[in-house]
């Protein structure tokens, strides 16, 4: 088994201290294992959040990113296919920046149109 990039979990939580920011790690497992998983198909994607207590309800919509994500078949094989940590990481970030504008502009109220 290779290992790309090694992050140890105190390193994890010593960022996520100093930065006050969520973290999110992501795997891709070389043999998938067997999980209760409502498809019965076993787990090869495995995402991490980690959010700083302070964080209020922000993991729930990362989490809901998260899964949107994963729903979509093409991106999960994109991600199955993928050789590198840097190409993993760039197109996981392209995706979520992505869909946030998506749900940004669905969010967004229509210009006011002056009164005449």
């Amino acid at each position: 088994m290779e290992i790309d990039d090694l992050i140890t979990p105190a390193s994890v939580i010593a960022n996520l201290r100093a930065t006050n920011k969520r973290q999110a790690l992501f795997a891709r497992l070389e043999k998938p294992i067997e999980f209760d998983a409502i498809d019965s198909q076993p787990v090869d994607l495995i995402f991490l959040l980690l959010t700083p207590a302070a964080a209020g309800t922000d993991h729930l919509k990362a989490l809901a990113l998260i899964s949107r994500l994963l729903r979509n078949r093409a991106m999960c094989t994109k991600l199955r296919a993928m050789d590198s940590a840097d190409t993993i990481y760039a197109f996981l970030i392209d995706r979520a920046a992505s869909h946030a504008a998506q749900h940004l502009a669905l969010a967004r109220p229509p210009p006011t149109q002056p009164r005449v």
